[in-house]
């Protein structure tokens, strides 16, 4: 008979098997993605205390979220010093894939995060509790952390807008596009 006790230690045990096997393959792979537990916005933000940073959430079976992957791969090819954040939605068991997406993009050495929980739900909720899952989603970070969420594909345009007002001293400009789109 299983008690109580032997499921709490099975799931705990399933947890840390997990977590291990996401370490070693992201060690086998060369990634530097890192995985996304329970707590990791808040540490997100905590490294970017007093700072704007853009928060981009993607999966590798969205083409839209490819798309602005190349759009945040060049932007970030001119300006480097750019806080911007990717966390693949994925499920961990998918996290070589992600790798891959990551490295052809040329994003492999940026602020690179991955799903890493069983429970991808909560994970969702922590980040925003009004999302529900669809990608790509991107949230604008003010540097006081007050924040904006686009859902859908990040045009020029979004990104433009959010680079004129919340860049960072050192940026050069990257995109010029008329200012009458109104994100923020």
């Amino acid at each position: 008979m299983i008690t109580h006790l032997t499921k709490l230690w099975i799931a705990q045990f399933a947890t840390v098997s997990m977590g291990v096997l996401f370490a070693l393959t992201a060690l086998a792979s060369n990634a530097l993605i890192q995985p996304f537990p329970k707590g990791s916005r808040q540490q997100i933000l905590d490294t970017y205390h007093d700072q704007p940073v853009m928060l981009v959430l993607w999966s590798v079976a969205c083409s839209s979220c490819l798309k602005e992957l190349e759009l945040i791969s060049e932007t970030l090819q001119t300006s480097p010093d750019l806080n911007i954040v990717f966390v693949s939605t994925n499920a961990w068991t998918e996290f070589s894939e992600s790798s891959d997406v990551m490295e052809k993009h040329g994003l492999l050495h940026s602020d690179a995060w991955a799903f890493s929980d069983s429970d991808i739900q909560a994970q969702r909720y922590e980040i925003d509790p009004k999302w529900y899952g669809e990608v790509p989603r991107t949230y604008f970070y003010h540097s006081t952390h007050h924040r904006t969420g686009l859902s859908g594909k990040l045009h020029e345009s979004h990104l433009n807008k959010w680079l004129a007002t919340h860049r960072l001293p050192s940026s050069t400009p990257f995109i010029t596009v008329p200012t009458s789109t109104k994100l923020y």
